[in-house]
C-alpha cells in the first residue's frame, strides 16, 4: 500500500535529517577549532546522508505519483488530506517536523559555508604575506640580512 511506505519514507528521512543536523553542528564546532582531520570525516558523512535523502525523496516522488501526486507541499498537502483520520494527525506532524528539520539543516549548513570562506580568506591573506616576504626576502642568498632589513632587527642601546 503506496500510503504506509509514504509514511515510511517520511520517518526513514526525518531520522536521517536529526543524523545531519547533528553532524552539522558537528562541523561547525570542527570548523571553529580548525580541525582538518574531523572536517574530513564530517564531509564523508554529510555527503552520504545527503544522498540518502535524495534516495529516499526519489522513493517518496514515485510512491506520490502512483497516487497522481506530486512530490511538492502541495502534493503532500492533498496526500496527508486523504490520509484515515486516525493516521492524518501522526503524519502531517511528522511532515511538518521534516519541514522544520530540513530548513534548520539548510541554516546550519550555511553558516558552515560562512565559516569555510572566512578561514579560506585567511589563508588566502596569510599566502599572500608569505608570498610577499619570499619576493623581498629579509636575506641574501648567502645568508646575509639585506641592508632594507637590517634597520628592522637592530635595537637601539
Amino acid at each position: 500500500m503506496p500510503q504506509q511506505a509514504i509514511l515510511d519514507t517520511l520517518l526513514d528521512e526525518l531520522e536521517l535529517y536529526e543524523e545531519l543536523l547533528e553532524t552539522l553542528h558537528v562541523q561547525q564546532e570542527q570548523l571553529s577549532g580548525r580541525e582538518s582531520k574531523g572536517l574530513e570525516q564530517s564531509a564523508e558523512i554529510i555527503v552520504s546522508l545527503v544522498t540518502e535523502t535524495r534516495d529516499n525523496r526519489k522513493v517518496r516522488s514515485q510512491l506520490l505519483a502512483d497516487l497522481e501526486l506530486e512530490n511538492t507541499p502541495e502534493g503532500m498537502d492533498i496526500y496527508l488530506s486523504e490520509l484515515p483520520a486516525s493516521r492524518q494527525v501522526e503524519a502531517t506532524e511528522t511532515w511538518e517536523e521534516l519541514v522544520e528539520l530540513v530548513a534548520e539543516c539548510k541554516a546550519v549548513n550555511q553558516v558552515n559555508g560562512q565559516l569555510l570562506n572566512i578561514q579560506q580568506q585567511m589563508t588566502e591573506n596569510l599566502l599572500q604575506r608569505l608570498d610577499i616576504q619570499n619576493t623581498h626576502p629579509a636575506y641574501s642568498s648567502d645568508g646575509h640580512q639585506k641592508k632594507e632589513h637590517s634597520a628592522l632587527y637592530q635595537t637601539s642601546t
